[in-house]
């Protein structure tokens, strides 16, 4: 069964870390994104950290992923 978004981000500090960001900017939190440009410029750089995370928390799974498949291997 799939989880819930909830239980996702939780698995994931680093990644809700940029999404509670993201809700920030799109709430003006603060009151620092007064213009589109500022609001863009924030977003396409909480963007590009999103990704940096997702790709971080991919490349963690993979490798726990191909650690379990080696050691499944060494048992037969």
């Amino acid at each position: 069964m799939k989880r819930s978004l909830a239980e996702r981000m939780e698995a994931y500090p680093e990644l809700k870390k940029h999404m509670e960001h993201m809700f920030d900017v799109v709430e003006n939190v603060g009151g620092r994104a007064n213009k589109a440009n500022d609001v863009e410029i924030q977003v396409v750089d909480n963007m590009r950290k999103i990704g940096a995370a997702a790709l971080q928390e991919w490349a963690v799974q993979r490798e726990k992923t191909a650690i379990t498949q080696w050691l499944n291997i060494q048992r037969l």
